[in-house]
């Protein structure tokens, strides 16, 4: 009897310990960390001020497409990059609903579309990125070919990103879900399912990897074949001697590679820091120091996504104003042509053609057409000025696109 009762006694003071220490810990998982407190704030701060910065530059775009402006293709996949931060900004808040209760109160089903809603935003928004590097490369390589196929292009591309970024997301739906946290207590998490819990690493190695490695490797192939070709070009010019050419149309290229550029580096610095920190939660193991250091600095996601805020002052609210407002140079041709100045044929001649827009359509109206005709030899150059009236005016051509 003395053994049964002291055993009985010795369970019951067990049991009490555990619960105590189960309280203990329930007190402990309750209180906001620092990190999640500077979160919290940041990501409401984000809210606040980059909605109606992403709002208004959105209206501008569509206002300015209502009012017959040629969308560029630049504009159209910064457009895309502006419904991706208006879908990050209120996760942001739902998020801060989230941790400010800590515990997931809103059932499996709101789980796993969170889940899911908050990923998605972040795999498209790499992907046009990865999109615009593409998009520069084939109109630094094929210039003529992205002004005869360049909407298409740019079609398929923003196509592409959103199912791309769908088929990376939708894992979410199936690998989240409430998980209990506390044993006799109604405390549950949206986190991965015990079911896949083996997998862990796996799915957080395959989710950093495509939602930011494998877009950066596609944005640094790009910009080097980019570099290469430039190069390619400048020492083909040099051979030719060819200084004749058109320089209007080398400083549109620059301007937007310029802005490519400015887009991608934003992109890069901005997300660069807390995927570094999500790839050492893939490689470090559990409640090692450097998973003490990724549970630190988890904060550092708000730099990328305040990134929202920034982007559409990068973008010039839609200013890209090469192909609005000014003369469009569609390139130069080297063919035989007669000169308007002493009616001579001037062989290996480069013929310059610039549009001048008077009307803005849904398809762009052309008034005039100057063929300006220089000689391949500089020396020789036919010069023309608006007092002689040294040019050829052609019809007007009703078909003719925006190309960059």
């Amino acid at each position: 009897m003395n053994l049964s009762t002291n055993t009985t006694i010795s369970s019951t003071q067990l049991n009490i310990t555990n619960d105590i220490s189960q309280v203990d810990g329930i007190s402990e998982f309750m209180k906001h960390s620092t990190s999640e407190i500077v979160e919290m704030i940041c990501q409401l701060l984000i809210f606040i001020i980059g909605t109606p910065l992403n709002i208004y530059a959105f209206i501008h775009y569509n206002r300015k497409k209502r009012n017959g402006f040629a969308e560029s293709r630049l504009i159209k996949l910064s457009k895309q990059l502006i419904i991706t931060h208006l879908m990050v900004l209120p996760m942001c808040l739902w998020r801060t609903y989230w941790f400010y209760n800590i515990v997931w109160n809103l059932g499996n089903v709101l789980c796993k579309i969170h889940s899911f809603a908050y990923v998605l935003p972040f795999h498209l928004w790499s992907n046009i990125v990865a999109a615009i590097a593409i998009d520069m490369l084939c109109c630094i390589r094929s210039p003529l070919s992205s002004y005869r196929n360049g909407e298409k292009r740019v079609s398929y591309l923003i196509w592409g990103s959103w199912i791309s970024a769908i088929v990376c997301a939708s894992p979410m739906l199936l690998f989240r879900e409430t998980v209990l946290v506390f044993e006799n207590y109604d405390f549950y998490q949206c986190s991965i399912s015990t079911n896949y819990y083996n997998i862990q690493n796996v799915w957080n190695a395959f989710h950093v990897i495509t939602v930011f490695y494998i877009p950066l490797i596609v944005v640094i192939l790009c910009y080097i074949l980019i570099g290469l070709s430039l190069r390619r070009q400048m020492k083909k010019r040099k051979c030719l001697q060819d200084e004749s050419q058109p320089i209007n149309n080398n400083h549109t290229q620059v301007r937007f590679l310029k802005a490519t550029v400015i887009i991608i580096a934003s992109f890069v610095l901005t997300w660069l820091p807390y995927q570094i920190l999500a790839l050492l939660r893939v490689l470090c193991k559990e409640h090692s120091t450097c998973s003490t250091i990724y549970n630190e600095f988890n904060w550092l996601q708000t730099i990328m996504i305040a990134s929202t805020c920034i982007n559409p002052f990068l973008y010039k609210f839609g200013r890209f104003k090469s192909s609005l407002k000014s003369s469009t140079l569609i390139g130069s041709l080297n063919e035989n042509c007669t000169s308007t100045v002493n009616h001579k044929v001037n062989r290996g001649s480069n013929v310059y053609i610039r549009y001048t827009r008077v009307q803005n359509f849904g398809k762009r109206k052309i008034s005039r057409c100057k063929h300006y005709v220089t000689s391949s030899n500089p020396s020789r150059a036919i010069r023309t000025t608006k007092e002689e009236k040294k040019f050829n005016d052609i019809p007007n051509d009703e078909h003719t696109s925006s190309s960059l």
